[in-house]
């Protein structure tokens, strides 16, 4: 996370294997306020796994999903899920931070299952030209519940 000297050819690379090279130098800014982030920054300092796999039974439901970065820290687990979203007004964040957190949610609970550990909070960078703008699910204690509920509901019907 710390050297950040070979972005632009690691971009470029990926760039090339998804086909879209006209776009290394958005993709390049998108990864640099990324890598510039809060989230990132403590990933840099603690434990952490990037595009994890996490699949948990709930109920007789099997969750899974792909978490972009997670973080081990004193205090807990951390997701971290980039964005791509464009957002600028403090409205315009708040609904994408909404239409978001029950998956964020999910990976908590996935986690938490498997790991047994905490998932103390889970964050949206929503990265952009310039600087990141970073968010967490702002109850996920009840995001977390409403996952569970819903999947009991879901088994029930």
């Amino acid at each position: 996370f710390a050297d950040t000297s070979n972005v632009r050819e690691l971009v470029g690379r990926q760039c090339d294997l998804e086909a879209i090279p006209e776009h290394v130098a958005t993709v390049e800014s998108l990864v640099r306020s990324a890598l510039a982030s809060d989230a990132v920054r403590l990933a840099a300092g603690h434990q952490a796994h990037r595009e994890l796999y996490v699949g948990a039974p709930l109920g007789d439901v099997m969750v899974e999903g792909y978490v972009d970065l997670l973080v081990r820290t004193a205090d807990g687990l951390v997701v971290v899920d980039y964005k791509t979203d464009t957002v600028s007004t403090p409205a315009q964040i708040d609904a994408k931070v909404a239409t978001y957190e029950l998956q964020a949610a999910t990976y908590a609970v996935a986690l938490e299952i498997t790991t047994g550990l905490d998932v103390v909070d889970c964050r949206f960078v929503f990265c952009q030209a310039g600087d990141a703008i970073e968010r967490s699910v702002p109850d996920l204690a009840a995001a977390k519940q409403r996952v569970r509920d819903a999947v009991m509901r879901a088994v029930d019907l």
